[in-house]
């Protein structure tokens, strides 16, 4: 069997992670794996989550299964940080949710629920999209088709072109969506935007799939979900996968959820019990602790204040993280203009560099970017910001015509 495994190599992403771990330069920089880490390089633990997690590990823990749909108590405040208490969803008793081993995790039931319930429909994503989401789908036999969605010679948002793709979608077809700070690029729509392609998901009978994973990085927690509920309000299904690894800084908790919207309450029960089943056919059950802890933060008014504090820290970081770097690439290339950077949204930028480029970011300078050029501001300190501006400078400054970044008028 395992003959016919052989000279396999690792995948784009994975080929950066690996690269970057093997590199023993003391100054070595990774601003390619999408994780937040403080001015020190460590990966943040949010004084909420271990302050829940005290308070957890303090009483009796029952070591039980629970049911193939996961935490309740984790589901339902979920539930209402996304979509909100008072969402017509909600108060209708329209929404089956089931918690499960992170957003990929839950990207994966999805896909497996399409290609069951759905078999002939096509799944739009996003271009670019996160690489690692296509694998999902593809392992399901989910047949995809891509919307024209960022320019990464101008850093600008294609947003009609997007619509001039999903035109041609066909009823039932399903379009993937970022919920905000939109990964790999930062660029988000907005909320006239939203409504645009909420109404032609409803004219054409699309199924939007609504991803949001970094939840309170963009503007703040309520804000950043308005998109989110508009569309769930708007179209009669949709399904919404939820990450609480990035808002919580648990990543290795890997938590998160999948809800179904449907248009009626009257399947909910036979749909909970169909989803219920078919997690259990792919995983039996998910694992719990992170999820009660998460449950924890957002039920406990104490707890939950601390979380959107420091939440606000990390963001107003970010956006300074943004500012630092776009005011030092003006001095270190001054005929280009990055202003771009400063009108996206979370963790996360495609800058244009071509394959050379970043190879020469890493060899001569040790920082690491992603293959499609993602820089993570979350990972960038700020004393190193001048020395990346610099790096950006001296590899860019070669191939002028191939980085597409608009020159300033002079």
């Amino acid at each position: 069997m395992f003959e016919q495994i052989h000279s396999y190599t690792d995948d784009a992403i994975e080929a950066v992670y690996a690269r970057s771990a093997a590199d023993m330069r003391s100054d070595k920089l990774d601003l390619s794996i999408g994780v937040y880490r403080d001015e020190l390089g460590a990966v943040t633990v949010m004084d909420a989550v271990t302050r829940a997690e005290a308070r957890l590990l303090s009483g009796p823990r029952p070591k039980g299964y629970v049911s193939p749909l996961g935490n309740r108590r984790y589901v339902e405040a979920v539930e209402q940080l996304v979509l909100g208490a008072n969402h017509p969803a909600v108060s209708d008793n329209r929404v089956v949710s089931a918690q499960g081993p992170g957003a990929g995790g839950m990207l994966r039931v999805g896909a497996e629920l399409i290609a069951t319930l759905r078999p002939d429909a096509t799944l739009w994503l996003s271009d670019p999209v996160w690489e690692h989401q296509i694998e999902f789908f593809s392992r399901a036999g989910v047949p995809r088709r891509y919307y024209r969605y960022y320019d990464r010679h101008s850093g600008l948002l294609r947003f009609d072109e997007m619509l001039a793709d999903l035109a041609n979608a066909r009823a039932g077809d399903v379009v993937l969506i970022h919920g905000c700070c939109h990964n790999p690029t930062g660029a988000d729509l907005s909320i006239a935007q939203w409504q645009r392609l909420a109404d032609l998901c409803l004219e054409r009978d699309l199924v939007p799939f609504v991803d949001v994973a970094y939840q309170g990085f963009g503007v703040n927690v309520e804000q950043d979900v308005a998109g989110v509920r508009l569309m769930a309000a708007t179209v009669p299904e949709m399904l919404l996968a939820v990450s609480s690894s990035k808002s919580f800084t648990i990543y290795r908790e890997r938590v998160g959820m999948l809800s179904l919207i449907l248009s009626s309450a009257t399947r909910r029960e036979h749909v909970s019990r169909w989803l219920r089943d078919l997690i259990r056919g792919l995983y039996f059950m998910p694992p719990d602790h992170g999820a009660a802890v998460v449950a924890e933060v957002l039920l406990d008014a104490e707890f939950r204040r601390s979380w959107n504090s420091e939440l606000d820290v990390f963001r107003e970081r970010m956006i300074a993280s943004r500012t630092r770097l776009v005011d030092a690439l003006s001095t270190a290339l001054p005929r280009l203009d990055f202003n771009f950077i400063l009108g996206q949204q979370g963790m996360f930028s495609v800058l244009p560099l071509d394959a050379q480029q970043l190879d020469r970011l890493v060899r001569d300078h040790g920082i690491y970017l992603l293959s499609n050029g993602r820089l993570n501001f979350a990972a960038l300190p700020e004393k190193h910001t001048p020395r990346v501006a610099q790096a950006l400078a001296a590899v860019m400054v070669d191939h002028p015509s191939e980085t597409g970044v608009a020159a300033v008028a002079v």
